[in-house]
């Protein structure tokens, strides 16, 4: 599986080194779903619109290569670069591949970033998006 963030139609893009250590969750097909009372009918269920998609990421960005990593950024190019978009307020794609098949590809916004520094120097990080919406309706 391949997880990679895009920038101005891949005008800059970062392809994780490393893969979540974990399954990573996405809240996929959730919607905006209302129940009420009602005097003479009991309880009715309103139907919503889906809400956003949202995904939690949670893995490392290596200071050294290791055989199981992806790509040639080190750790910290990683950090500068989610930083640097986050920062000027850039929205992004997030495309997910498995082999040759698109699982996922939407456009993205990072709600959270947060990183450190482990024992080995690697930088754990924990990445919060959820799917951004163009004003005009385009994804």
């Amino acid at each position: 599986m391949d997880i990679m963030f895009s920038v101005n139609n891949f005008a800059d893009s970062l392809l994780l080194p490393v893969n979540p250590v974990d399954e990573f969750k996405a809240g996929m097909n959730e919607r905006n779903n209302e129940e009420f009372e009602t005097i003479n009918k009991g309880t009715l269920k309103l139907l919503g619109l889906r809400k956003l998609k949202t995904i939690s990421i949670e893995s490392f960005f290596p200071v050294r290569q290791y055989a199981f990593t992806k790509g040639n950024r080190s750790g910290w190019d990683c950090v500068q670069w989610f930083n640097t978009y986050v920062n000027q307020r850039i929205p992004m794609r997030l495309i997910i591949t498995a082999g040759n098949v698109e699982m996922m590809n939407i456009p993205i916004a990072i709600d959270g970033f947060v990183y450190g520094v482990d024992r080995a120097g690697d930088i754990p990080y924990t990445l919060t998006i959820s799917e951004f919406r163009f004003g005009d309706g385009t994804e």
